[in-house]
């Protein structure tokens, strides 16, 4: 297992402060979480927030702004109210350990997510720079409802299954795997019924309707990987079932015609085995590629 740079974490924090008062009415640049709490370590992400006049222009700028920093892999946006937008950054050439969670807020939100007494503030006042334009970006950002925004939830999910495992929090892990076998289950059964809805785990009745129509192979692989005696038991189980999610997302998008960037996943899931010291055959039969390089593999279905 890897141990992340704190350098590196660090001078991407310098470079963000830097750039991010340029986003259109800024008004503050505040630290939350781990970071802002002095209990963070080298597995602790970014976590900030942005105060600004104008919501709209600033959500507009933000990714390309972000480009000017390091390069962008993928965008998964939560959104929590309409006063805020809460995406997650992942950067190309930074760790996965350290990717941004950024809440935009507007200025006056009655109740913000995350409370003023909570934060850190860095820096306050107008922009310290000319307004900038909307730049283009190259980043993977599947939109809400979407399979692809699904699985990237999930493997954000791997990362703090990651986390948990590194600072030896093994019931912090069992909730992180069995929460991903639910999962799993959920897209086998949208891939059976051609249902498909990523809202919540299956009801008793869905798990009825999955045993009568499974075709008991697939259910049953999955089942399989069910082995948590073990902190490597279940590291072993995890990476099977990203595997098959990974594998069972991938065909739902191909029937729904949704773009679907297997080269993002590839590598986040490579990542995983990687940072767990998993190899490929001991986490089951699907998805045999993993040796993907970073940015030389072409795949049907990809996106930028």
């Amino acid at each position: 297992m890897t141990a992340p740079s704190f350098s590196r974490r660090a001078d991407l924090l310098q470079r963000l402060t830097g750039c991010l008062p340029s986003l259109p009415g800024f008004r503050a640049l505040s630290l939350f979480g781990s970071l802002a709490e002095g209990r963070a370590d080298g597995y602790s992400d970014i976590d900030l927030i942005v105060t600004t006049d104008d919501l709209a222009a600033a959500r507009e700028s933000l990714l390309g702004l972000l480009e000017t920093v390091s390069p962008l892999e993928s965008c998964w946006v939560m959104s929590l109210r309409p006063d805020e937008w809460n995406p997650t950054i992942v950067f190309a050439e930074e760790s996965y350990y350290h990717k941004l969670d950024l809440g935009l807020v507007a200025a006056g939100a009655a109740n913000p997510t995350i409370p003023p007494e909570q934060t850190t503030v860095l820096i306050t006042g107008a922009a310290h720079c000319a307004p900038i334009r909307p730049c283009q970006h190259q980043v993977y950002m599947p939109p809400r409802g979407s399979v692809g925004h699904f699985f990237l939830g999930e493997c954000l999910g791997g990362t703090r299954y990651l986390k948990a495992r590194k600072r030896g929090q093994l019931f912090t892990c069992y909730r992180f795997v069995s929460a991903a076998a639910d999962w799993c289950l959920r897209a086998l059964y949208a891939a059976v019924t051609k249902q498909y809805s990523w809202h919540a785990k299956l009801a008793t009745g869905e798990y009825l309707a999955l045993d009568r129509l499974d075709g008991a192979a697939r259910g049953q692989e999955i089942l399989g990987a069910l082995n948590y005696a073990t902190p490597a038991h279940m590291d072993n189980a995890f990476c099977a079932i990203m595997r098959q999610l990974y594998d069972l997302c991938r065909e739902i998008a191909r029937d729904r015609g949704e773009p679907f960037s297997a080269h993002t996943f590839r590598r986040m899931l490579l990542f995983l085995h990687r940072e767990l010291g998993v190899a490929p055959s001991e986490a089951g039969s699907a998805f045999t590629c993993l040796g993907a390089a970073r940015k030389s593999e072409v795949n049907d279905g990809d996106v930028s």
